[in-house]
């Protein structure tokens, strides 16, 4: 039965793709964003994004651009524009910009499907100016990128767009596009948007985000950006629905393509890699007539940060996505499907990163995750080879489990040993038990007493212990017996642990799936939210830095006595949530100031089909790849300085 399944998919694949409408003369390319992605072979065997809608979130899109004007949806085109004052929202037919400045969207839309000439010199080639999805349609949603109107974007369309990309996102972190800091799960700039990205996912909209550009936390004037080094600081792109995208390369061509770009954020929310320098684009050069704008004939090419390297990501998906409609097997293209496509056919590179932000983890299942690569470079030819013969994927399980911590009297003495070991405290929480009410530490207030709380649990979840450890001095540390051994630091370090066990009899009635993300929503209090670093381990010993301590942070204004954020995590793609999870908080600059008031745990499961569910194992995937060879495949991160 085995080998008749596998012979019956090998067949689909070779039909699928000897059966391709290929062009009479499809293009091929010498770009280097394109060629180590592996779009030639995609172009030859005859996709080019034809019949796929790609929405360019942004804040604007000049349709009438020469590359890409045939294949505008121009009564689709939107600008959403939000009144602070009166509280409203205005919508207009349209994408066209509204400011000199208005070019970034443009020439986001020129790296998904330009398709023209350049006259830019490249040193070592001359080549038509194209995008990988040079046939795909586009859509202009304009934006004035306030919170209230990407959301409408958000909303807007969203039975005829395929893909939305979006290259914008917050300076500092913790904050809204608003810029104040806050939740951006709560109130008009926070729980819109955040609704608004569900309700895309949920109508299969592929949502891609550029990670952002400040990895070295300063803008491009070098001003210190709080909190902006981390991409799971950012609301958008923490949002466990969304694609976020890393930038590879330098601005030579001399660099080398395999490395991150010197900008690109990082986080555990990263998803995938492509290539965000020197991308030829199609951005126009703009001038005032009188009251209005108009677009000369003159256009500005080299483009690059996050905000290049989204939109070539997206252009190689809606490869995928066009691809997806010769699967007999599935009927669309899924922003889940598309994710676990993504994992399986990814290139891991710089495999020799050794740092906390580079680093790849190799997880339980088999995944290499880096916080700056995500699952790797993406590949198109291998991804178009994934879409064409995938089996789909599984109904999606979720489980969010809510632990509120609420303040109630007391409190207990620390046992203070010495000024250079570390005093610390631990309490069971609830041993052998499934739910109900205890007691636990919850907040340091200082170095000699905590004060207490309940802890309320739903569902049948065991916790075990929550620890608090602190160093009072900093000095030579000698730890008690049984404590967690933090590293030296020159500065006093605090530090929660929370440990939760998940049986079987935890997800009640919901089928037990392989992991996808894991989310964390946690309610902090702390003096300064760069002092934060929090980590997860999961029941296979994977451990994944959810959010990275900031120093440069530490000096700033951004002081607030409660957080509310949540942060995702791919790191843990694949394997099982049974067993017991762990997450620590730590304050690594302050004064051990350091509280938790709340905590959301959210596992999202599903996996690809298998025969058994029929995913064809390993050497039949490479027959596949091969057979499709021989018949068909070889037939408002804005850069400034890279304007």
């Amino acid at each position: 039965m085995q080998r008749r399944r596998t012979f019956y998919l090998f067949l689909a694949a070779l039909i699928a793709f000897s059966t391709l409408a290929c062009g009479d003369d499809p293009p091929t390319t010498q770009l280097p964003h394109l060629t180590t992605t592996g779009v030639n072979p995609v172009w030859s065997a005859g996709y080019s994004g034809a019949g796929v809608v790609v929405g360019i979130v942004d804040d604007s899109m000049y349709m009438d651009h020469s590359y890409y004007s045939t294949r505008v949806v121009g009564d689709a085109c939107r600008f959403f524009e939000y009144d602070i004052y009166t509280d409203s929202l205005s919508t207009t037919i349209g994408s066209n910009p509204r400011a000199l400045d208005d070019t970034h969207g443009t020439s986001v839309a020129g790296c998904v499907a330009a398709y023209g000439t350049t006259n830019v010199d490249y040193g070592f080639l001359s080549t038509p100016l194209i995008a990988p999805a040079y046939g795909a349609s586009l859509v202009g949603l304009g934006t004035d990128l306030m919170s209230p109107s990407i959301a409408a974007a958000l909303r807007y369309g969203n039975d005829t767009i395929d893909i939305k990309n979006n290259s914008y996102g917050m300076g500092t972190g913790f904050g809204t596009v608003l810029g104040s800091l806050g939740n951006f799960f709560d109130g008009l700039d926070g729980m819109n948007a955040a609704l608004a990205i569900r309700e895309a996912t949920e109508s299969n909209v592929i949502l891609v985000y550029s990670a952002g550009n400040s990895r070295d936390g300063r803008d491009n004037g070098g001003n210190i950006l709080p909190n902006a080094k981390d991409a799971n600081k950012k609301g958008f792109q923490a949002h466990p629905d969304t694609i976020v995208v890393g930038a590879l390369g330098g601005w030579s061509y001399d660099d080398t393509y395999d490395t991150y770009s010197s900008f690109s954020c990082y986080g555990s929310n990263v998803f995938i890699s492509a290539l965000g320098t020197r991308i030829p684009t199609s951005a126009v050069a703009l001038s005032t007539k009188g009251d209005t704008l108009e677009a000369s004939s003159v256009y500005t090419t080299v483009f690059g940060g996050t905000s290049a390297a989204a939109p070539v990501a997206s252009g190689i998906m809606a490869l995928a996505v066009e691809a997806i409609k010769d699967n007999p097997n599935v009927s669309e293209m899924t922003p889940r499907l598309m994710k676990h496509l993504l994992v399986q056919t990814s290139d891991k590179i710089d495999p020799g990163a050794t740092d906390e932000y580079t680093a790849w983890t190799t997880n339980a299942a088999g995944n290499a995750f880096s916080p700056t690569y995500g699952f790797g470079r993406i590949n198109a030819e291998k991804l178009v080879s994934a879409a064409v013969t995938t089996l789909d994927v599984s109904p999606q399980s979720r489980l969010t489990v809510e632990w509120e911590l609420t303040t109630t009297g007391g409190s207990v003495d620390f046992t203070r040993l010495d000024d250079d070991v570390y005093a610390y405290a631990q309490a069971d929480l609830m041993p052998e038990t499934t739910s109900g009410t205890d007691s636990s530490l919850v907040r340091v207030s200082n170095f000699d007493a905590v004060s207490m709380a309940p802890i309320v649990v739903s569902g049948p979840v065991l916790c075990s212990t929550m620890q608090y450890l602190f160093d009072p001095d900093a000095a030579s540390l000698t730890p008690p017996v049984g404590s967690t051994i933090l590293a030296a630091e020159a500065t006093p370090v605090a530090q929660i642990e929370f440990r939760a066990t998940f049986t079987e009899d935890s997800f009640a009635d919901l089928e037990i799936q392989p992991l996808e993300e894991m989310a964390l929503t946690i309610g902090i209090d702390a003096p300064y939210l760069g002092d934060l670093r929090i980590e997860v381990v999961s029941p296979s010993n994977t451990e994944s830095i959810l959010c990275f301590e900031d120093n440069e942070a530490n000096d700033t204004a951004l002081e607030d006595d409660e957080l509310f954020w949540t942060f995702s995590s791919n790191a843990f793609w694949g394997e099982s949530p049974v067993g017991e999870w762990e997450v620590r908080v730590m304050d690594m600059f302050g004064e051990a100031d350091l509280g938790m008031f709340s905590l959301i745990t959210s596992f999202y499961m599903g996996e690809v089909m298998s025969a058994d569910n029929a995913v064809p194992e390993p050497g039949t995937y490479v027959l596949m790849i091969m057979g499709a060879g021989f018949l068909g495949v070889t037939c408002l991160w804005r850069r400034r300085s890279a304007a």
